[in-house]
């Protein structure tokens, strides 16, 4: 049965070698995700680093782009307990990846790889979850694409004084 491109998630990845696509539903994006994090990580350790440095640095995104990594800045910032510490921890990832990585816009398998390198549990609604942070809260715009959202102005000032 062809997919529904408008409901469908891509993930394409290539690197030293290796070329993964997978298209789907998000939940099944991010299952191949999980299955085939070793591969990734292992073309990522492969790969040349930027201006000759130790090829292991390259093993994560944040490494590679010479930023602060995922776990210094999470522990920096403290989230709420409670009924709020998920929303609070998506949106101090999408911050995380567009204000220091520099990603222009965040889909789901991205905010997934945060929960990940952490070792938290991957959100069970996260699609719910950011549709209510575009619709109902105006903390995130729709980026270019189905799937892809940015902080939106009221995101970023929710960013800015909670997790100083």
């Amino acid at each position: 049965m062809p997919l529904d491109p408008a409901s469908s998630t891509v993930f394409r990845f290539s690197g030293d070698g290796v070329h993964l696509e997978f298209a789907g539903s998000e939940d099944f994006v991010a299952q191949q995700l999980e299955r085939f994090q070793p591969v990734i990580q292992r073309a990522l350790r492969q790969a040349p680093a930027a201006g000759g440095g130790d090829a292991a640095a390259a093993d994560t995104p944040q490494a590679a782009a010479g930023g602060e990594s995922l776990e210094a800045w999470a522990a920096a910032r403290s989230v709420r307990g409670g009924r709020g510490a998920i929303t609070d921890r998506i949106m101090l990832h999408i911050a995380y990846l567009q204000l220091v990585q520099g990603k222009r816009e965040v889909s789901s398998p991205d905010i997934v790889w945060c929960f990940q390198q952490q070792g938290l549990e991957r959100p069970k609604n996260l699609s719910n979850t950011l549709g209510q942070l575009k619709r109902s809260s105006k903390l995130l715009d729709e980026g270019s694409r189905r799937g892809f959202y940015t902080l939106s102005g009221e995101g970023r000032r929710l960013v800015e004084t909670r997790f100083r």
